[in-house]
């Protein structure tokens, strides 16, 4: 399992949700849990999925 990330977002997503981002061990992960809304934006735990993004099939 990759490590844990807080993120903000412009918009709001759901559990599971895609999300890139740029730490040092994950570049991207998937939205774990909603946190709360800010003036900035959505504040999200994330969970780090790695460096390559996973194939998805259909």
């Amino acid at each position: 399992m990759g490590h844990l990330y807080q993120l903000y977002s412009k918009f709001f997503r759901s559990n599971g949700d895609y999300f890139p981002i740029d730490g040092p061990r994950d570049k991207h992960g998937y939205a774990v849990k909603f946190i709360h809304e800010e003036p900035q934006g959505y504040l999200y735990l994330i969970r780090g999925a790695g460096k390559k993004k996973r194939r998805q099939y259909d």
